[in-house]
């Protein structure tokens, strides 16, 4: 561990991270020592999207005119990385979320950026999306941002984060009004571009909220939800 931080240290110097941020968890970095390491990944993948950036529309999904021009219904856009798969956490705890959205109030929207593993789970999440689902696997970086802003998302859910298959150039593009990680990644990315992030008190509490750049969405209990209904049936 020692020569881990050691190494941490000496790459902060030069501005640049260590170790991928999901993994970092368990080398037992401190929280300010995962914050920079996330710092610097989260801004080599703006430098790199700083250009393409100029070429994505901007969101007219801002403010409260074009949620009246829309029926009063807020457009709720899903991105993962694996793309829903069912070997992710993610795809298996989030499944019968979609359906649970108050339709007369969200249109929800779907991006999947892999491929169809032609799994339940993907299945299932993919007939909840009713406001549309992306394949977004071929699909570049700026064509998704564009894809994003062009369906008028205001809230673009990340379930990601710096976890498998992660598209954080994607992320740095997009001229979303509100873009929020959510349940994939526990930890701060660091980024800009990331103006929220789903947690609860346990899982940051508030000696550690310093540590968050993001603004703290919290909510009682746990963030961590499950699909306990599929995963235990007895």
């Amino acid at each position: 561990i020692g020569q881990l931080r050691a190494a941490l240290r000496a790459a902060s110097q030069n501005k640049q991270n260590f170790a991928p941020p999901f993994h970092a968890f368990e080398y037992g970095y401190s929280p300010k020592e995962m914050l920079v390491n996330c710092k610097y990944l989260s801004k080599h993948h703006e430098e790199k999207a700083k250009e393409s950036k100029k070429l994505v529309p901007a969101s007219a999904a801002r403010g409260r005119a074009h949620v009246q021009q829309n029926g009063f219904r807020l457009n709720v856009g899903y991105t993962n990385g694996a793309g829903f798969h069912n070997g992710t956490t993610t795809a298996r705890c989030l499944r019968s979320m979609f359906s649970f959205h108050d339709t007369k109030h969200i249109n929800v929207m779907c991006y999947a950026l892999s491929g169809d593993d032609k799994s339940e789970e993907r299945q299932k999440i993919k007939s909840a999306c009713a406001g549309g689902w992306t394949e977004g696997s071929s699909m570049s970086d700026l064509q998704l941002a564009t894809k994003v802003a062009n369906d008028n998302v205001h809230v673009l859910v990340d379930s990601t984060g710096y976890t498998m298959k992660y598209r954080a150039e994607f992320l740095a593009m997009s001229t979303v009004p509100i873009l929020l990680s959510f349940h994939g990644f526990p930890g701060t990315m660091a980024a800009k571009f990331i103006h929220y992030l789903s947690s609860d008190p346990r899982t940051a509490p508030p000696e550690y909220q310093s540590f968050y750049t993001e603004k703290l969405a919290l909510v009682p209990y746990t963030y961590l939800i499950n699909d306990h209904k599929q995963s235990r049936r007895e």
